[in-house]
């Protein structure tokens, strides 16, 4: 996805869960290397949050470094909303999670990793803003709930082979804080929400061009 569409969700995600929006920015930063070869692969998994860390706060070092449960939310917040264009390898050499429908692949591909609003400003607009509505539907939970549900939605959208202990295992490393994995549906509707929002919208999209 996009960036905006990221630092959308993160925002709201910290807001939810009260933590400090100034770190949505972090909700970027698996992209420092984007255009590399293998890119969703060597910054896409969970076990390169220290990596990631390292990187992005050298690149911007006026980023907030303190609260690393905020920035591990940010960036689960990126794993999970990039499900919806692409294979995104978050579980290392396992098989990656996606949930982006065969029936328009070329179309999200193609424009859902560019900038697809460069010459429609009120399509951006309009676009950014429905998006908003479907994550503004998220109700209050705690930082552990956010973890949680954003690493449900991604073992919901893998195949096969996946422990989520040794996720949670690598952001508490991170973070120092001791967490547990519990499946949580927190975002489950969201998912489905901005699944359709985005079909309806690609596929017109599709229309119009033709």
């Amino acid at each position: 996805m996009d960036w905006e569409s990221h630092y959308i969700l993160g925002k709201i995600v910290l807001n939810r869960c009260k933590k400090d929006p100034s770190y949505a920015e972090w909700s970027v930063s698996p992209d420092l290397d984007l255009g590399q070869f293998l890119h969703r692969f060597h910054r896409h998994r969970i076990s390169t949050l220290p990596q990631i860390f390292q990187e992005y706060s050298i690149k911007h070092p006026s980023a907030l470094v303190e609260d690393r449960l905020a920035i591990s939310i940010c960036i689960l917040s990126h794993l999970y909303l990039d499900i919806f264009n692409g294979w995104v390898f978050c579980w290392g050499l396992k098989p990656p999670a996606i949930h982006m429908p065969t029936a328009v692949i070329k179309e999200y591909v193609r424009d859902l990793n560019a900038n697809l609003f460069d010459q429609d400003p009120e399509g951006a607009k309009a676009f950014y803003h429905e998006s908003e509505i479907i994550f503004n539907e998220l109700p209050r939970f705690s930082s552990e709930d956010a973890i949680n549900a954003t690493l449900t939605e991604l073992l919901r959208f893998t195949p096969c082979c996946c422990n989520p202990a040794t996720s949670i295992n690598h952001i508490s490393d991170f973070t120092g804080v001791q967490l547990e994995f519990q499946n949580s549906l927190l975002f489950s509707s969201i998912t489905s929400r901005y699944f359709n929002f985005l079909d309806n919208f690609l596929q017109a999209m599709s229309l119009e061009s033709k």
